[in-house]
């Protein structure tokens, strides 16, 4: 386990490369070029997973890798900004699928906020609309 120092550390170096992907604006014509790679480099450095782990694997698999990480709420709301994102230039096969982890992360940051939150509500909406 992580002290509160190193932790609070992780969670801001993995906020800062969140942010990065984040400020990217996806283009389907550059998604699966260019982007997709370089966001798969980034969520390997900061979660050691890619798009295509997140898209294979059951979600209850994929929150206990992430839950093993020490995320913070902020972190695991950032993710599934990321993936909500992502999903509008993935293939329409996959954007179900994604829409299923993303809410799936949304509703576990919602519990580790120990709050409700409008915001992550209307996120977690907008996910659905992409399930089939």
């Amino acid at each position: 386990m992580l002290s509160k120092g190193l932790k609070d550390e992780e969670n801001e170096r993995l906020s800062r490369i969140l942010e990065s992907l984040l400020n990217i604006e996806f283009v389907p014509d550059l998604w699966e070029k260019e982007q997709r790679q370089e966001v798969d480099k980034q969520l390997e450095t900061a979660y050691l997973l890619s798009i295509k782990f997140i898209i294979e694997t059951n979600v209850d698999i994929l929150l206990e890798k992430l839950h093993t990480q020490n995320l913070s709420f902020e972190n695991y709301e950032q993710l599934g900004d990321l993936l909500l994102k992502i999903i509008e230039v993935e293939s329409k096969e996959n954007q179900s699928n994604l829409a299923e982890k993303t809410i799936a992360i949304y509703e576990y940051a919602q519990l580790e906020s120990k709050t409700f939150s409008f915001d992550l509500i209307q996120k977690i909406q907008k996910a659905q609309s992409y399930r089939l």
